[in-house]
């Protein structure tokens, strides 16, 4: 593998905490937090979090050889003491093979304002760990002070406005990178491959995705699948996502649409609706850098395929239309994995469908 010295964009690692939707109990969550994303979005793989990871048994958490990454569930159940438990980034999600894997071990304990964090090498021997990299974190750097007082907790609670519980994250990201990650491994060949990023009107960005960046969204938003429409659908709004629009709001119904938007200002990127009905799709983005920007993109299935329509919030002009065989991109694969996560054995031609969504959708949408 090849080395690069850039560390993951602030935008990725507020997209890894938006997709998982954290909640944070105090000052050392969230610091901890994007501790995990500034790795995820580096490319790591989470093997087991919480008092898992604090385990013993779990120094090794490979069963059978098998490729298993696991969620967020419990990261933050033992603060302000943290644990991730990660493979490096040399695999690729739809490989099953994770034999000789080296496993590292993040670990995180806030005391008197500062989270010091160390990250240990189990190698392919779990049984002789060895220190590489450590770091300590001024937690008031990074968190605003009206956060760590808790007179916003519930805004953040409701209204998940990541933006407002940090600040100088792109500096917090530098941070870690050049302290942890760089000295855990060589990024993943993938990284060296640079979005293409358009610059539109009012000097937003819209970054042309990667089929990594692509895989890293679904990955962490974690759906479950009931059919190979919602395979597609789903695959459709991780394009989107990862070329950086906002997602404000999905559900498969179009009245409600502006009502929410208007009563809700905050970054609201829950998708627990987004497969309400299974034959239509609707998710409605801001352009990254304008807010004022709306994008309703509506997907619904006829015949085989996924039609998917986008338009601007409150015109009737169509700007983009797609039309995708659900042949060409879904496999037999069982569709509900929602204890699995392999979502590569699902797809087929995936850099291909990534491609024809943005240049058939996204590329509309820049201006």
């Amino acid at each position: 593998m090849t080395m690069t010295s850039e560390p993951p964009t602030e935008r990725s690692v507020m997209g890894v905490i938006r997709a998982a939707r954290p909640f944070f109990g105090n000052a050392y969550d969230k610091v901890a937090f994007a501790v995990h994303a500034t790795l995820f979005a580096s490319g790591f793989v989470l093997r087991a979090t919480g008092p898992a990871a604090f385990s013993s048994n779990n120094t090794n958490p490979f069963p059978a050889g098998r490729y298993k990454e696991v969620g967020i569930n419990d990261w933050n159940q033992v603060q302000p003491n943290y644990a991730f438990v990660y493979t490096k980034p040399n695999l690729h999600p739809k490989s099953g093979n994770v034999s000789n894997l080296e496993n590292i071990v993040v670990k995180c304990l806030g005391l008197n304002g500062k989270l010091h964090v160390d990250a240990l090498s189990k190698g392919v021997d779990p049984s002789s760990p060895h220190v590489i990299a450590q770091m300590e974190i001024n937690v008031e750097d990074y968190v605003p002070e009206e956060t760590i007082k808790g007179a916003t907790n519930f805004m953040n609670r409701y209204y998940h406005d990541y933006n407002s519980m940090f600040e100088d994250l792109g500096d917090l990201v530098r941070f870690v990178h050049n302290d942890i990650v760089t000295k855990l491994t060589s990024p993943p060949s993938w990284q060296s491959r640079q979005p293409t990023v358009i610059l539109g009107k009012f000097g937003s960005e819209v970054k042309k995705p990667t089929e990594q960046s692509v895989w890293e969204v679904m990955v962490a938003a974690r759906p479950s699948f009931r059919n190979g429409y919602d395979k597609l659908a789903f695959a459709v709004h991780a394009t989107i996502s990862a070329s950086g629009f906002v997602l404000r709001a999905t559900r498969p119904v179009t009245s409600w649409v502006l009502d929410l938007y208007s009563s809700n200002p905050y970054d609201k990127v829950d998708i627990q609706f987004w497969d309400q009905d299974d034959k239509h799709y609707a998710f409605l983005y801001s352009k990254p850098g304008d807010r004022s920007r709306n994008f309703y993109v509506k997907c619904f299935v006829e015949n085989g395929y996924l039609e998917v329509i986008a338009r601007k919030l409150g015109s009737t002009r169509i700007r983009s239309r797609l039309r995708i065989n659900i042949k060409d991109h879904v496999t037999n694969e069982a569709n509900t994995i929602k204890n699995k996560y392999s979502y590569g054995s699902l797809f087929k031609n995936f850099e291909k469908l990534v491609r024809d969504v943005y240049d058939g959708v996204v590329y509309s949408l820049r201006y």
